[in-house]
């Protein structure tokens, strides 16, 4: 559980969230409503409960999550200026389902980076993404934004969460 607090005093709301072993993600709170633009935030754990890796069900987590976090995303591409309308970017990619696994829904950070550093960032959720499955994604961007030199694309699903994965289907 955390929340952020920005540089104005003001506190998000607490959200829960996982980390799986040796996985470096986002954490985002995105979409807040604030009194004013603050100029940063820092990020606070509320609470912080560790869960030990049972090696009688999971033997090598590696080839484990391996097998269930395969997504291969493909033509990432970012247009800026786009000035349709409030339509102001688009980052599309392909993304496709190497698993043998169906998830009732997959979230996507979306992150442009200038140099190493996130300058934007969004979150798109694909859902009934079943096994072997291509998706297109187009994630719109609503406000001119500074220039950024890459695309950061992170699937991020609980795959220790058994209610993620659609049940199989009988073909």
């Amino acid at each position: 559980r955390y929340h952020y607090v920005a540089s104005n005093s003001e506190v998000t709301p607490d959200a829960d969230g996982f980390i799986l072993p040796g996985e470096e993600k986002y954490v985002a709170q995105l979409a807040q409503q604030t009194k004013g633009v603050p100029v940063r935030a820092d990020f606070q754990l509320v609470d912080l409960a560790w869960h030990r890796l049972d090696r009688h069900v999971i033997p090598n987590f590696s080839a484990w999550s391996r097998d269930r976090l395969n997504f291969e995303i493909s033509n990432r591409t970012h247009t800026a200026a786009l000035n349709i309308g409030p339509l102001a970017g688009r980052t599309s990619f392909d993304v496709d389902n190497r698993t043998a696994f169906g998830y009732w829904r997959v979230g996507f950070f979306v992150v442009l980076l200038r140099g190493t550093a996130p300058a934007a960032v969004n979150y798109v959720t694909l859902d009934n993404f079943e096994s072997n499955e291509h998706r297109h994604v187009d994630v719109n961007w609503f406000e001119q934004l500074a220039g950024s030199s890459s695309v950061d694309i992170r699937p991020e699903v609980n795959i220790f969460d058994p209610d993620v994965f659609m049940p199989p289907r009988a073909e």
